[in-house]
């Protein structure tokens, strides 16, 4: 599991919002420190974010900020993978803003995004992206050369959300079982 949420690249395949990504020129890939760019759109509304990889620890753990151009946020994103049985894991994918967003950060999201509450769409789409990462591994579990030592499948998942209406924090917890 720790390849599939470790690579970024390969994030426009699952997220609601992310198209693609790259690791910017002299970065190695998910190691602390490394830098990647990605592109992003929601409706109608193109962006690109700047990325730094800040938890890298295989089997266990990836984490990344995304550095946005002021005035918006940085927000922080994990993965932890925890063994929870044989040929299962328990993936929980989290988001942190540093801050609640102000009334003028809303109000982009609003306009720009058609977000009427951040944090609520930020918990959706880290559900829609561990369900899109199920279905990837399910559909490729047969497919040894691409599935190998991503994903023992087959899946089913228990989902459990954990929303934080109005809070900074927030995130989706996702039981893979083989």
């Amino acid at each position: 599991m720790y390849k599939l949420v470790s690579d970024v690249t390969g994030y426009g395949r699952f997220s609601p919002e992310n198209r693609s990504a790259a690791w910017r020129r002299n970065s190695p890939g998910p190691v602390v420190g490394a830098r990647f760019s990605s592109w992003n759109r929601r409706g109608w509304f193109w962006w690109r974010t700047s990325c730094v990889v800040e938890a890298a620890e295989p089997g266990k753990e990836f984490g990344f900020r995304v550095v946005f151009p002021p005035p918006m946020p940085a927000t922080r994103w994990r993965y932890r993978i925890e063994p929870v049985g044989d040929h299962e894991s328990r993936v929980t994918e989290s988001w942190q803003l540093p801050r609640p967003l102000g009334i003028g950060r809303r109000t982009m999201m609003r306009l720009f995004l058609g977000v009427r509450d951040r944090p609520a769409s930020l918990t959706s789409g880290a559900e829609e992206t561990l369900h899109g990462m199920r279905r990837w591994c399910e559909g490729n579990a047969a497919d040894q050369s691409s599935a190998a030592n991503l994903c023992i499948g087959p899946f089913g998942a228990n989902v459990r959300l954990c929303r934080c209406p109005r809070g900074g924090a927030g995130g989706v917890v996702c039981t893979l079982r083989g």
